[in-house]
Formats: C-alpha cells, structure tokens, sequence
C-alpha cells in the first residue's frame, strides 16, 4: 500500500492548515481563521473516514481469487490516493459547509 507517499503529503497538508490558521488568528485578517481551522479539522477527519472505509475492499480483495493478480494489484495501489483525496476534499468541503450554515443560523 502506497501510505509512505500520501502519509508526508497529509501531514505537510496539515501542517500548512495550522500554520495559515495560526497566522490568520494574528493578523487583520482573523475572521477568516475559523475557516481555516475548519478545512483543518475536517480534512483529518476525512482522510480518517476516507481510509477507513478502505478496509473492506482491502478484505475482499485479499479474499476474492479472482481479484488477485493485477486487478487486485491495482486496487491495493490507487485506491489508497483516490480515498484520501475524496476524503480530505469532502471533509473540508463539509466543514466549510457546516460552519457556514451555523454562522448563518446564530448571525
């Protein structure tokens, strides 16, 4: 499985995430720091959802005698960075979505 290149990619995601919320909560500009924070938050807990429903297909793919071979290659190889891409872009996306929709209730 191909963690050892999206795991550095994920963590300098994040680190450039808290680095840019940190510096947004110090400046002019700190209004915009809780939607950092947000696509901070909600993509770690994308990526972790994103790669956890993996486990099945993983199993299935170990199971299956007619995924073996390169099918089942291809599958433990790419499915990893289409999980975590859907997963951090749908877990910033949603909390993006979350916290606008809750600002626009208590405004």
């Amino acid at each position: 499985m191909p963690y050892f290149l999206i795991l550095p990619v994920f963590a300098l995601w994040q680190l450039a995430w808290v680095a840019t919320s940190i510096t947004l909560h110090f400046t002019r500009f700190q209004r915009f720091a809780s939607y950092s924070w947000a696509i901070t938050l909600g993509s770690l807990v994308g990526f972790v959802l994103g790669n956890s429903l993996l486990l099945p297909v993983f199993w299935g793919v170990a199971h299956a005698p007619v995924a073996r071979g390169i099918l089942g290659a291809i599958v433990i190889f790419l499915d990893p960075f289409a999980a975590s891409a859907a997963g951090v872009l749908l877990g910033a996306g949603g909390s993006l979505l979350l916290l606008v929709l809750l600002r626009r209730r208590t405004a």
